[in-house]
C-alpha cells in the first residue's frame, strides 16, 4: 500500500460468509465481495477482493487464492471487470444496486453489484450460451422471414384471437394495404 491510499477494513462476519456459501450451493452463480480502497481524503481509488467463490474465479479465469487481496486495477482486461471501477464506485457512493453486461475474455457476463458497508457484493452470471441461442434464433427467424417473403403465394399468420401476426408482401398486395398497417 502506498502513502496515497489506504484500505478501509470491511470485516466479513462468519454468518455472512456462511450465508454466501449456502447461496452458492443453492445457486452456483459467480459471487464475490470487493472492498473499496480509499485515498486519505476518502475518494475510492480501487477495489480489493475479499472473497470469491469458485464460480467467480472460473468466470474471471483466476483462482480464488489469486484474487483474494488483489485489486481490481491489477486485472489485465480493462474491457472486462477491471473496466467496471467507475460503475462499482457509483454503486458504493449512491447506495443503489446496478446491473450490466460485459465481456471477460471470451465470456459474456451479466453482473449485478449490490452495495455493502464500504464495498460491493458482485454476482456474475455467464450468459454466453444464452446470447448465442438468442442470436441463432434471430438468424433462423430472419431466414424464415426471407423464405416467406420470397414465396409467390400470399401468406399470413394469426394468433389465438385471430389477430394478424405476420403478413408477407404478396398477402399485403392482395389487400392493397401495407404490411405494417395489416
Amino acid at each position: 500500500m502506498s502513502a496515497t491510499d489506504m484500505t478501509v477494513a470491511l470485516p466479513l462476519p462468519d454468518a455472512f460468509l456462511a450465508a454466501l456459501e449456502e447461496a452458492e450451493r443453492e445457486h452456483p452463480e459467480a459471487c464475490m465481495v470487493l472492498r473499496a480502497v480509499r485515498s486519505p481524503g476518502g475518494a475510492i481509488l480501487d477495489f480489493e477482493w475479499l472473497w470469491a467463490n469458485p464460480a467467480a474465479a472460473r468466470a474471471l479465469g483466476r483462482g480464488p487464492e489469486y484474487l483474494r487481496g488483489r485489486r481490481l486495477g491489477e486485472m489485465a482486461s480493462k474491457g472486462g471487470i477491471a473496466g467496471r471501477l467507475d460503475l462499482l464506485r457509483q454503486v458504493v457512493e449512491s447506495g443503489r444496486p446496478h446491473a450490466d453486461h460485459f465481456t471477460e475474455g471470451e465470456v459474456l457476463l451479466q453482473g449485478t453489484a449490490v452495495p455493502l458497508r464500504d464495498g460491493v457484493l458482485l454476482r456474475l452470471r455467464d450468459i454466453t450460451s444464452a446470447q448465442r441461442v438468442e442470436e441463432g434464433l434471430r438468424e433462423t427467424l430472419d431466414w424464415v422471414r426471407d423464405v416467406l417473403e420470397s414465396m409467390p403465394d400470399a401468406f399470413f399468420t394469426v394468433d389465438t384471437d385471430w389477430r394478424l401476426t405476420y403478413v408477407n408482401r404478396n398477402a399485403a398486395a392482395l389487400t392493397g394495404r401495407s404490411q405494417e398497417a395489416l
